[in-house]
């Protein structure tokens, strides 16, 4: 009988077996895709939150560092110089001066209606400006941001003088010619502001150019007799006003700007940090009217300050923002890129105002700074 021997030797795989395959290797996908996505996720939102801090620590050292210097007139405040301050800029008092130009007012907060501690505001998605008036004390036309700041953020005006300075020569002051000479020629430029102090006087004025510093322009009077004892060696400082406030940015989102004086002596608005969506701020005043030993009894709003709510004694508005001696400025920070996935409405306190944002899957972050008006304590 003949045998024959089939060779049955497998040369493939069964239908069965790919489709175990198959599904072993799309697990394997799965699981992989997952750990991207969530190594993906934890990298967008560690760089989100270093960019959130990132914005937030500049923000807070520009307002940390303006507040610090509010009110500086070198060796005394405004306290001190009580009676003894020119201000040329002013026919009389130094309250009738330009509002720009009030160093006896350094610190002026503007709040926005509806943000006092305590209550709640919305942030809408599409922030508006509302104008002037939504603000309590309203916005001075000075100012110019009417129709630029945007709703539900408080506004902060300093003025102090800078920090550099440079000393006069010879006789200093002349009051009979209106003149002055400084170690320096170029540090006075026309047209800007400068103050010149021996501790005992201060002396506010606009420098006209060539030591010119007599009536014209902005000056309305010239040199008393007790001015004229600025003598040699006696520093001279530039005025320096800074405003803050919440304006839409370059990338359509809210940013926090700032209004200073440009290199040719005009107010100029400019963005400083992206994505600063609201600025809160709460004041510490001596209730006492400064018999406390400069320490904050009570924390108010701008307007309550402004109008002289209770626990204020008789007092004129100008003693009250006078014995303000610290400020509590509190940051809503977001980033522009959004998650993959829409968060829940949340509600942030900022300075003890809570403030409601919307759905819109960004991450945010509250970032707060108490800062003492070291310029406001002991004239």
């Amino acid at each position: 009988m003949d045998v024959r021997v089939f060779n049955t030797t497998q040369r493939g795989l069964s239908l069965i077996e790919v489709m175990v395959a198959i599904t072993i290797a799309v697990v394997l996908s799965l699981g992989m895709i997952q750990v991207f996505s969530a190594q993906r996720a934890a990298f967008a939102a560690n760089e989100s939150l270093a960019r959130v801090q990132e914005n937030s620590r500049f923000a807070l050292g520009f307002l940390e560092r303006d507040l610090r210097m509010t009110g500086n007139m070198t060796c005394l405040n405004d306290m001190g110089f009580r009676g003894r301050l020119y201000n040329h800029l002013s026919p009389g008092a130094p309250a009738a001066a330009p509002w720009v130009y009030r160093i006896d007012e350094p610190l002026q907060v503007y709040e926005y209606v509806g943000t006092a501690p305590g209550s709640t505001f919305v942030l809408p998605d599409e922030r508006t400006t509302p104008g002037a008036n939504a603000w309590n004390p309203p916005l001075p036309p000075e100012l110019g941001i009417g129709s630029e700041a945007l709703d539900g953020s408080d506004v902060l005006v300093l003025r102090y003088m800078s920090p550099e300075s440079t000393r006069l020569t010879g006789i200093g002051v002349n009051a009979a010619t209106n003149t002055l000479t400084a170690a320096d020629p170029a540090f006075i430029e026309a047209g800007r502001v400068y103050a010149v102090t021996d501790c005992r006087n201060f002396s506010l004025f606009q420098s006209l150019g060539g030591g010119n510093v007599g009536p014209g322009n902005l000056n309305q009077v010239g040199w008393t007799g007790l001015e004229n004892n600025y003598g040699p060696d006696v520093p001279l400082y530039r005025f320096e006003f800074v405003a803050y406030f919440i304006g839409l940015g370059a990338d359509g989102g809210p940013a926090l700007f700032q209004i200073a004086f440009d290199s040719d002596g005009a107010l100029q608005s400019e963005e400083v940090v992206a994505g600063v969506e609201s600025l809160q701020a709460v004041l510490g005043g001596d209730t006492t009217l400064r018999a406390n030993g400069d320490q904050p009894t009570q924390y108010f709003t701008a307007d309550a300050v402004q109008d002289g709510v209770a626990p204020w004694p008789e007092s004129t508005v100008d003693v009250r923002w006078s014995s303000i001696v610290s400020v509590r400025v509190g940051l809503l920070v977001r980033n522009e890129t959004r998650a993959s996935v829409v968060a829940p409405d949340l509600a942030y306190r900022v300075a003890d105002t809570s403030l409601k944002v919307p759905a819109d899957a960004r991450m945010r972050h509250v970032y707060e700074a108490q800062v003492a008006l070291r310029n406001r304590i002991r004239g």
